[in-house]
């Protein structure tokens, strides 16, 4: 091998090495992800409640029920999407919707339950973890179940239900829906305990509706029994939603990463690693050599 060739191999090699390593060593850091385990991800979360990522709509309608969808709305599910999860309900699965502020209201409309996310900020100048915009709420089965007895929210609205719904969560009495978002308590607030968790039937399944986008981030499920009140709605696999989630060009990026990081581990990626690093070190030593020789 004449040494531009040998040259040029190792500079190939290097590359290939570099690729590896960011593949190994870059987060997925888009929110709400499954494979995201900074502040804003769900990884924990997913862990615990034994999650698979649901990526394709096309997939939710060969699920085996009962199954429960747990869905994070930060972008309109459209038409195919709101059928879909119809039809999965309906057929005996469970969907929780956990939103604040984002397109919950349309997979709760489509569906026709009595329930809405009322859209105002939930306050509790009390009853909250550092700030009066992360209440803790107490559950309805804290006296009879150790496990289950507060979850604590972050920049949260409220429920409106008009009937046919099991609440299993209100904020406390010196709770306030801030319906303007002018963070000051005035006559056209709402006065807790105001709704924040509900239940209710649907078909041969349930709806779950749950006021907080934030209530499974990482950040947020070791300050109360967040994860512990979600599992006690589920029922059978546990799917989170992936698909209705924004995505900028870095998160592309990532995602396209981290496959190939799941694609190159399945095939002993560490090993590859180091019989490549081996290789680059053969590859220099016999480049130098033949430079030496031809000095």
């Amino acid at each position: 091998m004449s040494p531009r060739l040998l040259r040029a191999t190792w500079l190939v090699a290097v590359g290939v090495l570099a690729v590896l390593l960011l593949v190994w060593a870059v987060p997925a850091g888009r929110d709400s992800s499954v494979l995201n385990e900074e502040w804003n991800g769900l990884r924990e979360a997913a862990d615990s409640l034994d999650a698979s990522a649901l990526v394709s709509y096309d997939d939710l309608a060969s699920v085996s029920v009962p199954a429960t969808l747990v869905v994070i709305p930060r972008l309109s599910p459209g038409d195919a999407s709101l059928a879909a999860i119809e039809s999965f309900t309906d057929a005996g699965g469970t969907v929780i919707v956990l939103d604040d502020f984002g397109f919950g209201n349309e997979v709760l409309a489509h569906l026709g339950v009595n329930v809405r996310f009322a859209g105002g900020a939930l306050v509790d100048p009390l009853y909250c973890h550092r700030a009066e915009t992360m209440p803790r709420v107490e559950l309805a089965y804290a006296e009879t179940d150790p496990l289950l007895q507060t979850i604590v929210l972050n920049c949260a609205t409220w429920l409106e239900v008009s009937g046919g719904a099991d609440v299993w969560a209100r904020s406390s009495y010196f709770s306030y829906g801030d319906v303007n978002h002018d963070s000051v308590r005035n006559s056209g607030d709402l006065d807790g305990p105001l709704p924040v968790a509900a239940t209710m039937t649907y078909g041969a399944g349930r709806v779950v509706a749950v006021s907080d986008a934030s209530l499974l981030l990482n950040s947020m499920v070791g300050l109360g029994d967040n994860i512990a009140a979600i599992r006690h709605q589920t029922s059978g696999a546990v799917l989170i939603d992936q698909v209705h989630l924004p995505e900028s060009e870095m998160d592309r990026g990532r995602t396209a990463l981290v496959a190939l990081r799941g694609v190159v581990a399945e095939a002993g990626g560490a090993m590859m690693v180091v019989v490549l690093a081996v290789s680059l070190a053969v590859a220099h030593a016999w480049y130098n050599r033949g430079r030496h020789y031809d000095e």
